[in-house]
């Protein structure tokens, strides 16, 4: 038989336990965040590897692809005029950065009468994309991160539970 352990030291237990958790997610996040951030995934396209390279050479140009990219997932164009609200660039530095794009077959440009743009990804880019989540999935089991979260879930959720229950019986 288990020794019985009083009630304010199991929930002191799962209070240290979550934040062990909270510390070992924060650890195996920056990990993550590390292995991603050196770009060594495996591409054996020259193509692919070129936007990959591009993609994290700054965090404008990462961000503006992903722009490109979300409106592709969503059959959808994005004015210029919008994607720089949301990224903050400077119109020369976006017309660079569509430019070396557009030139590359990266994003799809589409111009209206007046001359004004919207962009989306092309193809290659939203495939270089899907192949870049595949390897997530991949290093997100490696450093156990979603099972790590969802124990910290739990256990937070059994926390307030327990003093839920406590209140009632109090009350």
């Amino acid at each position: 038989m288990e020794k019985y352990i009083p009630r304010e030291k199991r929930r002191k237990s799962l209070k240290e336990s979550a934040h062990s958790l909270e510390l070992a997610y924060a650890r195996n996040m920056a990990e993550y965040e590390l292995e991603v951030g050196d770009g060594d995934r495996f591409i054996d396209c020259a193509k692919e590897k070129e936007i990959q390279v591009y993609g994290m050479s700054t965090v404008l140009r990462g961000r503006f692809l992903k722009i490109a990219i979300v409106a592709a997932f969503n059959d959808d164009y994005v004015t210029v005029t919008k994607v720089r609200q949301r990224l903050g660039a400077s119109r020369a530095a976006l017309d660079v950065m569509i430019n070396e794009c557009e030139d590359a077959g990266w994003i799809r440009v589409k111009r209206n009468k007046q001359n004004y743009r919207s962009i989306q990804a092309a193809e290659i880019l939203v495939e270089n994309w899907i192949a870049y989540v595949d390897h997530n999935k991949e290093m997100t089991n490696k450093y156990k991160l979603r099972e790590i979260r969802t124990t910290l879930l739990n256990i937070k959720e059994l926390l307030e539970t327990k003093l839920a229950l406590q209140g009632r019986q109090s009350a």
